[in-house]
């Protein structure tokens, strides 16, 4: 998608004002956003969050992404390709769904990953990890930082967060049991 530097410049801006408004919104008021719903949902699916999940509001990247699709902007909070993989990816994936890599992997990652994972990390930074036993593969940082802190963290453990940080790096802390 091509766009001119002054319908771009526009976006961005139309953006950060949209950003603005939304974090000078008071934390209630985004929390109504949270729990706003289109369509009726069974009794048993309106309880809403926890109480220690109660204050978290929708996060900055998922809100700019919807304000985003609604006003046609330029999203600039999330890495969003608009353009087809590689076909040879794509011809991977095929190929490894036919020849049956179509299950959950275990919980820790494919072995053959966390071998070459152990190697790069020996071969590029000089560390050695144990890939059976020192090496887990997540979804993603989020993913691997909740199942750190749940792993690490007791109930009524202090987390302190240095500035700047991820923004889940608090309501991680919270859900962990942390204060």
């Amino acid at each position: 998608m091509k766009v001119g530097k002054r319908a771009l410049a526009d976006t961005i801006l139309d953006a950060i004002v949209v950003f603005v408004l939304f974090c000078s919104a008071s934390p209630a008021a985004r929390m109504e956003n949270l729990t706003t719903r289109e369509s009726p949902t069974p009794d048993s699916m309106t309880r809403g969050p926890s109480q220690r999940a109660q204050e978290f509001t929708e996060s900055v990247i998922r809100q700019m992404t919807r304000l985003s699709e609604k006003y046609g902007a330029v999203n600039l909070a999330q890495g969003f390709p608009d353009f087809d993989p590689p076909s040879i990816v794509k011809q991977a994936g095929a190929r490894a769904i036919r020849e049956g890599y179509n299950q959950y992997s275990t919980p820790y990652g494919i072995v053959k990953l966390r071998h070459a994972i152990a190697r790069k990390l020996h071969l590029y930074n000089h560390i050695d990890y144990d890939p059976d036993t020192e090496l887990t593969v997540t979804c993603g940082t989020t993913e691997a930082m909740m199942a750190s802190l749940l792993a690490l963290l007791d109930h009524g453990d202090e987390v302190v967060i240095f500035e700047p940080f991820y923004e889940n790096y608090g309501p991680d802390a919270i859900l962990s049991g942390a204060r």
